[in-house]
Order: structure tokens, then C-alpha cells, then sequence
């Protein structure tokens, strides 16, 4: 009996000292996907204040600013970050929250999972675009991907736009690439599955995934869609169901 109760303690012992053993191990993952997350600040642009137009208009946007002599200086951050990986192509900005993140696109759709700038391990990984997109966003559709963290961070923050007022408020979606400045208008969050044809697997047809949207997304603002507009999606994991996933939308208006 001493033995079997010795035993008992020993094996609680040793579970207890592995279970600290992983909080721990997390916890230094998660402090180090944290300061490679601060170190890309260095590369963070000044984005330009939206236009003040009403935010819950049918979601016009300014059109899309190239670089020239009298901006150069907007597109100079990206530009440095491209000398440290070139993988890096971008900037993502919802103004006023904390999706405020450089961006990657690699040859494939798991590098990027788990790594950072510098191409080591990183729990929460880069924000990512789809490699069948074109770089320059000018595919129909161009998806993003980021990680939704226990802890607060990547993609985690579009929980919030699952509240109508708080998705009205913050609707201006600014891509900032190397020699370009896209702004668009958000105008619906949806829950989809992982393997949603209209949003992830009809890159070249717009109009299939805003037609999607319009009859189920959770929440749905008209962005006065037209044939030429592209829509650019945010997706990260969501846990309402098995597999699924949170995306949020906008349209980025021809010109």
C-alpha cells in the first residue's frame, strides 16, 4: 500500500512539474513573439488620417495614392523592412485599433504560421497574404491571415467587429506597400467555413463573395459595390463551430 501511495505521489509530482514546465515554456513563447512584434514597430509608417467624410455613407474611399517625389518619404518605412526580409511587402492599418501590423507573402500559406521578420519561431506568427494574391493587391479578392491568440494579439482584435456600432465607427482599411497607399471601406463581418469558397477560394471573382456577404454576413453595411471594385479580406480562426472562421471585408473602390 506504502508503495502504490508513494507511486501515486510520484507520478502527481511529476505531471505537476511537467504542467509548470509548459506554462512556462508558453510564457517565454509568448514574451518573445511579443518583443519581435515590438521591433517591428521600427517599420511602422505614418498613416494619413481618413478622409472625415460620414463613416456610414454607401462606403466611398479616396482613391489609391502611387508614390512620387512629393510622398516618398510614406513608403520609406516599407522599403527598409524589405532590406531586412524581403518577404515583408506591407502595412496593415485599421485606423483607431489595434490592427496595426506589417504583413508578409511567401510561397506557400504555412511559413509564415509561426514565424517572424527574421524568419525564427514566433508562437504568433506574421500576419500574412495569400500567395495566390498579386502583391501589388490588385488581385479581385486578396486575402489576409492572422492568428487569433488566447492572448490578445494579431487578429484576435476582430472580435469587436462582431458589434454593428463598433464596425461603423471603424471602417477605414489602409494597405500601405512600397509604392502604393490603398484605402478601402469595411462593410461586413461574417463567420464562414475554413474552406468558404467565396472567400478563400474564388480569388478572381469579387462579385461572388460580395453577393455571398450580402445575403449572410452577420453584420453588412452596402459599400455600393460595382463591377472593377476589389475587396480585401481579413480571416482568422473563429469557435463558434469546428473549423471555422472570422473574416472581415472591404471594398476598395475603382477609379
Amino acid at each position: 500500500m506504502k508503495k502504490l501511495r508513494l507511486s501515486i505521489i510520484i507520478i502527481l509530482a511529476a505531471m505537476a512539474c511537467y504542467s509548470g514546465y509548459r506554462l512556462i515554456d508558453y510564457g517565454i513563447k509568448i514574451y518573445k513573439a511579443d518583443k519581435a512584434d515590438e521591433a517591428m514597430l521600427e517599420y511602422r509608417p505614418v498613416i494619413p488620417t481618413p478622409n472625415p467624410a460620414s463613416e456610414n455613407d454607401e462606403g466611398t474611399t479616396l482613391p489609391m495614392t502611387e508614390a512620387d517625389d512629393n510622398n516618398r518619404s510614406l513608403f520609406e518605412p516599407i522599403l527598409k523592412m524589405q532590406q531586412v526580409n524581403p518577404d515583408f511587402i506591407g502595412w496593415l492599418n485599421v485606423y483607431d485599433t489595434n490592427i496595426d501590423f506589417a504583413f508578409a507573402q511567401s510561397t506557400d500559406n504555412d511559413y509564415y504560421l509561426y514565424k517572424d521578420i527574421n524568419r525564427e519561431y514566433s508562437i504568433s506568427g506574421t500576419v500574412f497574404l495569400d500567395y495566390r494574391c498579386n502583391s501589388d493587391f490588385t488581385s479581385q479578392v486578396s486575402v489576409l491571415y492572422g492568428h487569433h491568440m488566447k492572448k490578445s494579439s494579431k487578429f484576435t482584435y476582430m472580435d469587436a467587429f462582431d458589434n454593428i456600432e463598433y464596425l461603423i465607427t471603424h471602417r477605414h482599411l489602409n494597405i500601405l506597400l512600397k509604392d502604393r497607399y490603398i484605402q478601402s471601406k469595411i462593410f461586413a463581418y461574417a463567420i464562414v467555413p475554413y474552406d468558404s469558397r467565396e472567400a478563400f477560394n474564388a480569388l478572381n471573382d469579387a462579385e461572388m463573395l460580395y453577393q455571398y456577404l450580402k445575403d449572410n454576413a452577420r453584420i453588412y453595411i452596402d459599400p455600393g459595390y460595382e463591377p472593377g471594385d476589389r475587396l480585401i479580406v481579413l480571416a482568422t480562426c473563429n469557435y463558434e463551430y469546428s473549423n471555422a472562421r472570422a473574416i472581415l471585408v472591404a471594398c476598395v473602390k475603382s477609379v
